[in-house]
């Protein structure tokens, strides 16, 4: 009894709190879709799963609805996905292309620009919609996946992460760079530095078009 840890215990259980806290709302939310809409209106939202999953999640995945009557619920999924990669390998790319600016060129008011860059990213999709709107529409992407996608790829978070990340490499990677292919650098960028969690970070969606483009 004296070898424990009374701390690690604590610490565990605080983080099994805030798992239960953060979940709970997900597992209240599935398990009243798996009820009736009868039994949802009568008795409230229901803690235990139902009997209705199959014809509930049937009729939200594949049978028409919408105002206009053709909205499938397997649409939106493949939209959100093909939105969501997009949006990762964008914001990853765009991120890396100015890093490589900001830190390995060497050019008059390099901060000063990039700080100009990170303050202009902050603005909120609310505040940039309409010039967004305008830029899209002039280039005929309207009601398109890439439309939605390239106005929100540039990432405030991606332009202060990896540069300076990459202003951190040691000189001998850099020299190392210069002799090995770009893959291999590529790698070793990935081993050494540890870019993966930024790319994850990155990858996270920060603010997403408030409506899904057609099929």
């Amino acid at each position: 009894m004296n070898n424990i840890n009374w701390r690690i215990i604590s610490n565990h259980i605080i983080l099994l709190i805030g798992v239960v806290f953060m979940s709970l709302p997900v597992w209240v939310a599935f398990s009243t879709s798996t009820h009736s809409a009868e039994t949802i209106l009568r008795e409230g939202l229901q803690f235990w799963p139902g009997t209705d999953f199959l014809k509930t999640y049937k009729e939200v995945m594949f049978e028409e609805a919408g105002v206009m009557k053709s909205v499938l619920g397997i649409t939106m999924l493949k939209n959100s996905m093909i939105l969501g990669i997009g949006f990762a390998v964008g914001k990853v790319i765009i991120s890396m292309l100015a890093a490589y600016a900001i830190v390995y060129f060497r050019f008059r008011l390099a901060t000063p620009l990039f700080w100009i860059i990170f303050l202009t990213l902050l603005l909120p999709l609310e505040v940039r919609i309409i010039p967004s709107y305008e830029i899209v529409a002039g280039l005929g992407l309207l009601d398109t996946n890439f439309g939605l996608i390239v106005p929100l790829i540039a990432s405030a978070t991606g332009t202060a992460l990896i540069p300076t990340h990459g202003s951190c490499l040691p000189l001998v990677l850099i020299l190392i760079a210069s002799l090995l292919e770009f893959i291999e650098f590529f790698s070793v960028n990935i081993e050494l530095v540890g870019f993966t969690t930024n790319f994850a970070i990155i990858g996270c969606p920060e603010e997403m078009p408030p409506n899904m483009p057609p099929a």
